[in-house]
């Protein structure tokens, strides 16, 4: 079914469309039989079912029906005519209102006709109603309009939609189109406003100082208000810092809301410091720190810092650079001076001593420094005997208190210098010398002696004993002096026994009286010690470190030692048996001797049998001094002279002939006359060397060598060559080794022949001992596989062209040549290489035309042997 809207029917130019898509949307919905004896009749047209068509109803959509083409074919394709109640033939009509419409189906050859009637009945368009009146929804939401349900389709003026309701997020007019069971069609708009969200403005961001608050106002004309706080006021006050939300609705029921921060400076911190004290007198700095925009102190200054010296309690206000205050106070008490007292002026001896104290009252000192830098309650000033003129001298004390407050006092001290009284150095004397002294000790006051006199002067003896003398000045100073007179034993120096040596022997002795002072020997030296090494009688006199003297000697002594000689060395050539006797009793005189060989032998005479060395140690029995002799058996080496193997001189050659002995002490014979130790020949002959040990030893060793003469290599590699490519080229392949000579390739190879592959330069040196020979040769490498083959031939008798075969520079190990005539009947072959066709067959001439050629061949140059066939054409003209 299909329906038109006014639209369409106003607009005639659409109705050729709009019944094009009527024919294609129709449906035969039901059918009506004028009677029932016409109905029989349309059995005919039915088909073998010989039922009706499911119906002949059609629909239209009000209050326009528009336009719907009625098809009589719907019943039979047998119908060759068609008649309807119109008067209109033809198996459709049309119709533009609701009605029963007729139409007669005839067939040719039907003894009767059919008569179907179409009814078209009219069906009311939809009218789908969008809900509400025209609606409106904040900026952000969307809202939902609905169609009725019930409909088959739905098409939203988005062309997208097709359910019964649309989700819309922006203002306009939105239209929806629907249809029903009949195919008809309705449709609805609306429009949608989308109104603005309120926004609060509670202000800019706020930062106040710690403990100060602020006020924020979102603005008029607001339904409603609600901050993050809770608060539901326009305005909101506070004093905690934070990020703050406000969020209103306005009279359309729209939210909006709005973010400010709150921000706490940071109240500055301002120190001066803890409760303090002063000491009376003094003042303190205080500093309130950098950093600040101001200061304030409570004397009215307004530095960074501020000095305080009496009891108060200084204070400082401070801002920074948000401008926020802080402030600090401080406590200080006056504290008074510690009080010291050192005592009056005085005065001392040089010998005494003296203390000075800087009290403690009340135990309230703490520290004290006085001006010899020592830091105790009590100074000790020493003695100073050793002082040679009256000082005055000014100590002083600082205290200081536990409060830190300092006091001082100061005193000051004359010392005078003590008398010196002088009665000599400690004096000695050496057992039984006479010894006496007066002891003075100078002018003073009064004198008191360890004797118990009390004169200014003693008389002392040779008595061992300690004298003591103190003197007192006019100003009652005394000092005392003394010296101690001692009795010294004399030295008792000890050079040891006497003693001796044995004549050549190396003797050295040191002789040591022991530790004194003072040494005098009798060569006059002065030292403690002294070496001698010869014999004499040697004496010293020794003083201590008392001046006291005593006086030793030795006598030392030579003693002759055994005279023993055991000679030269002997020699013995190596391969000799040794028997020699050595004999230690030559030189000596008298009996009394002991021999000790390094043998184990015991007597003076020895035989010796082998070789080495042979000592004897003589001793005398009565002074024990003892010679030595050695002497040794050596083997001379046996020389083995080589002249090396039998050799060749070549012409105007010079041969150097060494025996290559490395040992010396041998004499050299040549069979030239010779006795150098080599010699150099040019001619050739036997040569022989004899060798002689100088000492008699070793003799008769000799060595002949023979020389023949020698000449040069000769080698020949040929002259220059072109050769096939794969050719087997040996060069010297087939001659003979030059006898003795190497050879040697321009690759380095030193096999005798060379096998040559390419094209180039190939040299090779043959040497022997007479020296040596190069030769070159230059081989050249071509392409010899190529064929040529005539493409035609006159065999006449004229000498020229006669004889038909391929032409090559190549050799072959298998060949064959045939020639066939068109029909391929043989008419000539052949196995050897450069022979061809004269023309002839059987004796007689061959016809003019074309002939085939075949040929079949190994080459020569072929590193594998491989066949090769080759065929082609070529034309006999006489």
């Amino acid at each position: 079914m299909y329906v038109l809207d006014n639209e369409l029917m106003n607009n005639f130019s659409n109705l050729l469309k709009v019944k094009k898509a009527i024919f294609a949307m129709l449906f035969v919905l039901g059918y009506t039989l004028s009677n029932e004896a016409v109905a029989q009749n349309c059995v005919a047209f039915y088909g073998a079912t010989g039922e009706p068509p499911s119906g002949l109803t059609l629909d239209l959509c009000a209050p326009n029906p528009g336009l719907v083409i009625l098809d009589a074919t719907v019943i039979s394709g047998t119908a060759t005519a068609y008649t309807w109640s119109s008067g209109i033939s033809g198996s459709t009509t049309s119709a533009f209102s609701t009605g029963v419409y007729t139409v007669t189906v005839s067939s040719f050859g039907a003894p009767l006709a059919c008569v179907l009637d179409f009814i078209v009945t009219s069906h009311p368009n939809p009218i789908p109603t969008l809900a509400g009146n025209d609606t409106a929804f904040c900026a952000g939401d969307s809202i939902a309009l609905s169609s009725p349900t019930g409909y088959t389709a739905y098409i939203w003026s988005d062309n997208v939609t097709t359910d019964d309701s649309l989700l819309v997020y922006a203002a306009g007019t939105y239209t929806v189109t629907v249809t029903d069971a009949f195919g008809c069609l309705g449709s609805d708009s609306i429009a949608v406003i989308q109104d603005t969200l309120p926004v609060p403005n509670p202000g800019a961001a706020v930062s106040q100082c710690v403990g100060d608050s602020a006020t924020f106002d979102a603005g008029v004309g607001f339904s409603t208000y609600l901050w993050s706080n809770t608060d539901t006021t326009q305005m909101v006050s506070t004093d905690i810092a934070g990020v703050y939300d406000v969020t209103v609705t306005d009279s359309n029921s729209c939210s909006g809301a709005s973010q400010f921060t709150f921000t706490n400076y940071t109240i500055p911190i301002v120190n001066i410091g803890a409760d303090d004290s002063l000491c009376k007198g003094s003042s303190k700095l205080l500093d309130a720190g950098i950093g600040f925009n101001s200061y304030l102190w409570s004397d009215g200054s307004i530095g960074q810092t501020a000095s305080f010296s009496s009891t108060s309690n200084p204070w400082v206000e401070v801002s920074d650079g948000n401008n926020c205050l802080a402030s600090d106070t401080m406590h200080l008490e006056i504290n008074q001076l510690p009080i010291i007292n050192l005592g009056a002026d005085d005065t001392i001896c040089a010998s005494q001593t003296y203390n000075l104290n800087a009290g403690n009252p009340g135990g309230s000192i703490a520290s004290y420094i006085w001006s010899t830098g020592s830091n105790n309650q009590t100074i000790s000033i020493g003695a100073n005997p050793g002082l040679v003129s009256d000082i005055l001298t000014v100590y002083s004390v600082t205290v200081t208190d536990v409060n830190g407050c300092v006091g001082a006092d100061t005193l000051e001290l004359a010392t005078y210098i003590i008398p010196v009284p002088v009665v000599g150095n400690d004096t000695s004397y050496c057992t039984g010398d006479p010894f006496s002294l007066i002891l003075d000790p100078g002018i003073f006051a009064s004198y008191a002696w360890s004797t118990g006199a009390i004169t200014s002067t003693i008389s002392i003896g040779a008595v061992p004993m300690s004298y003591q003398v103190t003197v007192t000045d006019a100003r009652g100073c005394t000092n005392d002096d003394g010296l101690v007179v001692t009795q010294n034993a004399i030295p008792t120096p000890n050079l040891g026994p006497d003693d001796s040596y044995c004549q050549g022997s190396s003797f050295t002795k040191i002789l040591n009286p022991g530790l004194f002072d003072a040494y005098l020997w009798s060569d006059n030296s002065s030292g403690q010690i002294l070496g001698v090494s010869t014999a004499g009688t040697y004496g010293v006199t020794v003083t201590d470190a008392n001046g006291c003297s005593n006086i030793d000697d030795i006598i030392i002594t030579e003693n002759a030692t055994p005279d023993v000689d055991l000679g030269q060395n002997v020699f013995y050539c190596e391969d000799v048996p040794v028997n020699h006797m050595f004999d230690a009793t030559t030189l000596l005189t008298g009996g009394g001797f002991n021999f000790l060989w390094n043998t184990t032998e015991t007597s003076g005479v020895i035989i010796a049998t082998t070789f080495g060395t042979f000592t004897v140690v003589v001793t005398d029995q009565l002074t024990n001094c003892f010679a030595t002799s050695s002497v040794d058996v050596i083997p001379m080496e046996k020389a083995s002279p080589e002249l090396g193997d039998d050799g060749l001189v070549c012409q105007g050659e010079l041969v150097r002939l060494d025996p290559n002995v490395s040992i010396s002490g041998y004499n050299y014979t040549w069979s030239t006359g010779a006795t150098t130790s080599t010699i150099s020949v040019f001619e050739t002959g036997l040569y022989w060397v004899r060798l002689d040990a100088a000492n008699g030893t070793c003799i008769g060793l000799t060595d002949t060598v023979y020389f023949s003469p020698g000449v040069l290599p000769v080698v020949e590699l040929g002259s220059d060559q072109y050769v096939c490519e794969g050719q087997n080229v040996t060069l010297l392949n087939g001659s003979t080794p030059f006898p003795g000579s190497t050879y040697t390739w321009q690759d380095g190879s030193a096999a005798f022949s060379f096998k040559a592959t390419e094209t180039g330069i190939y040299d090779v040196e043959v040497s022997n001992e007479c020296g040596s020979v190069v030769d070159q040769v230059y081989l050249e490498f071509q392409d010899c596989s190529n064929f040529y083959f005539p493409s035609a031939f006159t065999p006449n008798a004229d000498g020229r062209n006669d004889i038909f075969y391929p032409k090559t520079d190549q050799e072959f190990s298998e060949y064959g040549f045939w020639v066939y005539d068109r029909w391929g009947v043989l008419m000539f072959k052949t196995n050897e290489p450069n022979f061809g066709w004269d023309g002839k067959v059987d004796g007689e001439y061959a016809i003019i035309g074309t002939y085939v050629w075949r040929i079949s061949y190994v080459s020569s140059y072929q590193e594998f042997g491989e066949r090769v066939e080759k065929s082609g054409e070529f034309i006999l003209i006489r």
